[in-house]
Formats: structure tokens, C-alpha cells, sequence
């Protein structure tokens, strides 16, 4: 829908691209690796034998998982082998081919794949349906994950994400470090992944999500250094260029940062921490993310934010410089106190905030021209007259007057100018756009709400 737009309703801000895929620019996907999976076979041997080879006549056999029936009809030649082959391939042709089970010919047992994670908790049973009796049932319960790449998945708990990722599993560390976090967005998007280490793979699997859930921030940790350089440099399988026609920004937290200084990608937020720290996972890029986004995103800024549990990094002064004037974020105890420095992507004169600032803008006002084009004129659609470009220019004011509101506080007051020319204007100079309906030269101007990160001096008179 967001490409649809963009193509109806053109915004361009200097320094950024095209479209924006979220009015929300408070949600945030956590990308990390999966967990193992416990194979959990139930042997239906028992449940099968009585009522099936050798008995007279057909047999109506289910296979019940939780709330869910799939059913086959036996005959009396049947082996139980047989049955459950044929029962396996209800199952999966009854959801649409996701094998939730599996079977070797000539077995008597099931073997659950990691497409049964969703069926965590339920039971399950083999039943004769003309006996009415149940031949045995076990549980699902010790399904953990798959090793590999789950599907996508958005959930409003760390629990759900041991159950269907494994408790072991670096994204579980994620997500309980999400929603142990004093203030969080309510709902966070998962992403397993096999590792965090293949940029392409990686790539694939945060556009899949992308296609199912709505996502802004996209929080990464890696100890590789080489994999962290190429997912922001390398032009195949790098990330900026997808960010930038998505309109999304990514918290990247590396180890070891010194082949990223000035990288460059101004939507890529680069955090220098090592993942473990005395044993416990810190994932500031995971906190930073969660932090900023359960006030605002896009208001004031990053920099010198507290975090709840990672543990601050030592540096010297001239450590410090060095990382800050790479345009790196670090977490250091300054003045007795651990912060976050400088909220900063690409350069140190690049800030994540501003970015975030110009797509929250962007795409309110395609939102709002786009709706003013269908709904407009009491939902016939606004004319193209003098009334209906202006309706257009006010439209895009409307955006900005709200962006340097209180509640936002993303534009400085009395910044913002929009200025449009008049339908005879555009006869006279543009009478191809007019004949084909596009409306032109609709321009605007705000000077974005900054926050200050660094007080230069301060003069102090001391008198007696």
C-alpha cells in the first residue's frame, strides 16, 4: 500500500527517499538467532492397533490436536502403519501443507516438526469415532522451536516466545529484555532467524516480516564483525538502500565497531557492546529501542539516555572522542552515571531522531493528501480548482501544525510554510500535468525540533 501511495502522492524531504511503509513510528522487530529443537515423537501404536488391520469392515479414525479434528476412514486391510501415513497427510493437507508431523513408511510412530509450536499446550489424541473411544493421548507441551528460520511472529509476551524460539534461544534473551523494560510498546515482532551472521538471509527474513506486520525500529546484536560491516556496506545484501525505500531505521549493536566508523548509513544506528557482559546478555540495541519508543520515538532525542539492565563500557577521553566523532554509540558512566552516547547514524553529525522526525512527517502528509483524494468533497473526491489545491496545501500544514505541537514537539513553532500556485498558474505552465490530473509545485519548509546533546561552556563568576 505504502509503494501505491507514493506513487499517487510524491513527498520529498532532502536527504531521504521515497515511501513510507508505517504512520507508526513507535514498533519495533527484534531479530535474533532461534533456539534448538526438541523433537517430540508420539508413538500411536497403541492408540491404532485395536479397530484397524484386521478387523471387519472400515474404521473411522481422528487425529485430534486440541480443539482440531482430522479424520480418515481405514478399511479392514490397513496396517497401522498405513493409517498413519494416512493421517499424517490429512493433517498437513488440512493446513495447508505445514507438516506439522512427520512419518517414515512403514513406522508406527508421528514425529512433530517445528511447525507445531503453534499447537504448544494442546493435546493430542487418536480416536475410533465409531467405538466413541479414545486410544491414548499425549501432550504437545515439549515443543520448543526449530533450528533454522521461523516464521515471523508479533506477541505481547516473553513467555510466547519461549515457547515457540526455546528459552535458550538469543531472541528469547531479546524479547525478556523488551518487556522487562520499565515502559515498552504493548506488542513486539519477532524474527528467528538460523544466526545472525549471513547478510542476505538476514535481509530475507526481516522483508518477510515486513510484509506481514507492522514494523518501524528493527533492533540487531552480533559479535561479528566482518557480517556487521557488510550488512551496512555491502550494495547486494547491505541494508540502507532497503531502509530507505522501506522508511525504517535499525538499531545494530556490534562488538567490535572499528572497521563502521562514519559508515555512513544515515538509518542505521550503531551501538558498540559487547552482547555478553560477565556472563549476562546486554542487548542495548533492544533497550534503547524500547525505551525511546514507549514515550516517542521521534521526539528529543537518543542521547544520554539511561538503560535498565546492560552494563556500561570503559572508556578513556580520548576513547570517547574517537568513538563519538565516528559517529558510534557507546554506553559509558560518566559523572557517576551510565548513559547512552550521542544517538547518532552514519556520522557524528547524523542523529536517528532527525530521521525518524522527517518520516513521521512524510508519511502524515501522503496519509492525508491520499484520504483528501478519495474522501474529499463529501467523498466524491476533491475538484481541481483554486479550492482544491489549496485544500491540498492546508492539508500538509495541518501535518506540520501538528508536528510542532506540545504533544510532538518534532518541528520549531511558526518553522513551517507551505506555498502552491493557482489553477490558472498552472494552465498557463503546466497544462500537461493538468490534462493528465497531477498537481505540481504544492512546497513546504520546517526546521526540525533538535535537543541539545553538548554544552560547550559554562562561565562561572565567583565573587566574595
Amino acid at each position: 500500500m505504502a509503494e501505491i501511495i507514493d506513487q499517487i502522492v510524491k513527498i520529498s524531504i532532502q536527504d531521504a527517499m521515497s515511501s513510507v511503509t508505517t504512520v507508526d513510528v513507535n514498533t519495533v522487530a527484534i531479530v535474533g538467532r532461534n533456539g534448538t529443537f526438541a523433537t517430540r515423537v508420539v508413538d500411536v501404536t497403541p492408540a491404532l492397533k485395536s479397530g484397524t488391520s484386521g478387523a471387519e469392515g472400515s474404521k473411522k479414525i481422528t487425529l485430534n490436536i486440541g480443539n482440531e479434528s482430522f479424520g480418515i476412514t481405514t478399511t479392514a486391510s490397513d496396517s497401522v502403519a498405513d493409517v498413519i501415513d494416512d493421517l499424517v497427510t490429512a493433517v498437513n493437507d488440512a493446513t495447508d501443507g505445514s507438516k506439522i508431523f512427520t512419518a517414515t513408511d512403514g513406522t508406527t510412530k508421528l514425529t512433530l516438526t517445528a511447525k507445531a509450536v503453534g499447537y504448544v499446550g494442546a493435546e493430542i489424541s487418536v480416536k475410533s469415532l465409531d467405538e466413541n473411544i479414545v486410544f491414548g493421548s499425549s501432550s504437545v507441551a515439549e515443543v520448543t522451536a526449530g533450528v533454522g528460520t521461523l516464521e515471523a511472529f508479533e506477541t505481547a509476551s516473553s513467555k510466547a516466545v519461549a515457547e515457540r524460539c526455546g528459552t535458550d534461544s538469543e531472541i528469547y534473551a531479546m524479547a525478556s529484555v523488551f518487556f522487562g523494560m520499565d515502559s515498552q510498546p504493548s506488542r513486539v515482532v519477532c524474527i528467528p532467524v538460523a544466526q545472525v551472521a549471513e547478510n542476505s538471509a538476514l535481509l530475507t527474513a526481516v522483508k518477510e516480516a515486513a510484509n506481514n506486520f507492522t514494523f518501524y525500529h528493527i533492533a540487531v546484536a552480533t559479535n561479528d564483525t566482518a557480517f556487521a560491516k557488510g550488512l551496512l556496506t555491502d550494495p547486494a545484501t547491505g541494508w540502507q538502500t532497503w531502509l530507505s525505500d522501506a522508511k525504517k531505521v535499525a538499531e545494530i549493536q556490534v562488538a567490535d565497531a572499528s572497521g563502521l566508523k562514519n559508515h555512513g548509513c544515515n538509518r542505521v544506528f550503531v551501538v558498540k557492546h559487547n552482547e555478553t557482559q560477565d556472563g549476562q546478555k546486554d542487548f542495548i540495541c533492544v533497550e534503547i529501542a524500547a525505551s525511546r519508543c514507549a514515550r516517542d520515538s521521534a521526539r528529543g532525542t537518543f542521547a544520554h539516555k539511561k538503560l535498565k539492565f546492560a552494563k556500561p563500557d570503559s572508556y578513556t577521553v580520548d576513547q570517547y572522542k574517537e568513538w563519538i566523532d565516528a559517529g558510534i554509540n557507546i554506553y559509558v558512566k560518566d559523572s557517576g552515571e551510565a548513559r547512552l552516547f550521542m544517538g547518532t547514524t552514519g556520522s557524528s553529525e547524523n542523529f536517528i531522531d532527525q530521521i525518524i522526525k522527517d518520516d513521521w512527517i512524510r508519511f502524515n502528509a501522503q496519509s492525508r493528501i491520499y484520504r483528501l483524494l478519495g474522501e474529499g468533497n463529501d467523498g466524491n473526491g476533491i475538484n481541481y480548482d483554486d479550492a482544491g489545491i489549496a485544500a491540498v496545501a492546508a492539508s500538509v500544514l495541518n501535518v506540520l501544525t501538528v508536528a510542532q505541537d506540545t504533544d510532538h514537539q518534532y518541528v520549531m513553532a511558526d518553522s513551517a510554510t507551505v506555498d502552491y500556485k493557482p489553477y490558472s498558474y498552472l494552465v498557463a505552465n503546466y497544462a500537461e500535468d493538468v490534462r493528465k490530473r497531477n498537481l505540481p509545485l504544492i512546497s513546504g519548509r520546517y526546521a526540525r525540533m533538535n535537543a541539545i546533546h553538548t554544552v560547550v561552556q559554562v562561565s562561572l563568576l565567583v565573587t566574595l
